[in-house]
C-alpha cells in the first residue's frame, strides 16, 4: 500500500473472466480511484484487462465487453476453443494460465490517463 492507502498493486485472477461477479463484480480497480463512477470503473477495467492482462495470458483469448456493472470483459473463446456460457452469470471454458497475473499501480493510472480519467498527481498515490 501506498502512503495513502491506495494499493501498489491489484492481482487479477484470470479465472474471473468465466463469471459475471469476476473481478469482484468489476470493482477490483475502485481502489486506486474511488472518486470514479460506476461507468468509468468499468471503462478502466476493460481499458487495463485488455492492455496488460490479455497480452499476459499464455494462450490466445478472445473477449467481448459486456456493459455491466458487474464483470464488463469476459472470455468468447481460448486458443479457438468457444467458452460455453451456460447462463448469463457464468461460463466454462478451457483454463487460462497463468492463473494470476499482477497489475501495478502506475499502469492502472496511466490507462486511466489514456481514458482522460481524473487520476491522483503523483506525489499524492
Amino acid at each position: 500500500m501506498s502512503e495513502h492507502g491506495i494499493p501498489e498493486s491489484f492481482e487479477v485472477k484470470t479465472a474471473d473472466f468465466f463469471t459475471r461477479r469476476g473481478f469482484l463484480s468489476g470493482d477490483l480497480l475502485r481502489p486506486a480511484l474511488p472518486h470514479l463512477n460506476a461507468g468509468d470503473v468499468r471503462d478502466l477495467l476493460v481499458e487495463v484487462l485488455q492492455r496488460h492482462v490479455v497480452p499476459s495470458l499464455d494462450q490466445k483469448v478472445q473477449t467481448y465487453a459486456v456493459p455491466t456493472v458487474h464483470n464488463p470483459l469476459r472470455v468468447t473463446s481460448v486458443d479457438g476453443v468457444e467458452v460455453v456460457w451456460a447462463t448469463p452469470a457464468e461460463g466454462r471454458g478451457p483454463a487460462i494460465t497463468p492463473p494470476r497475473v499482477t497489475v501495478m499501480l502506475q499502469d492502472v493510472l496511466a490507462c486511466a490517463r489514456r481514458l482522460r480519467l481524473s487520476v491522483p498527481t503523483p506525489e499524492a498515490t
